[in-house]
């Protein structure tokens, strides 16, 4: 196929041949279980996010902390929630 013009009719058969091949070839797979049927029934995407947090003191300078200090003010992060007061649970009859 390579000594061969891409607009001549022996091409365009040789490349019809080829697709359906492959296609016969796909389809023998999946009558044989060898493939599913519908590969977008049997993929899915997955992400797998994965983190490193150093053990040791991160030194901040100047630059960064002036960043820090900008995005603080921007966005207040939220103080930490004070525990609730526990409650004394009392005890209900039951009726039938």
């Amino acid at each position: 196929m390579a000594g061969l013009s891409t607009n001549c009719k022996a091409y365009l058969d040789r490349l019809l041949a080829k697709a359906k091949l492959q296609q016969q070839h796909r389809e023998e797979q999946v009558t044989r279980g060898l493939a599913p049927q519908n590969l977008g029934n049997a993929t899915r995407p997955q992400f797998v996010f994965s983190a490193v947090i150093s053990e040791h003191d991160v030194q901040v300078d100047a630059k960064r902390q002036a960043f820090e200090d900008e995005m603080e003010t921007e966005f207040p992060s939220d103080p930490q929630p004070e525990p609730a007061a526990a409650v004394k649970k009392s005890k209900k009859k039951r009726t039938n």
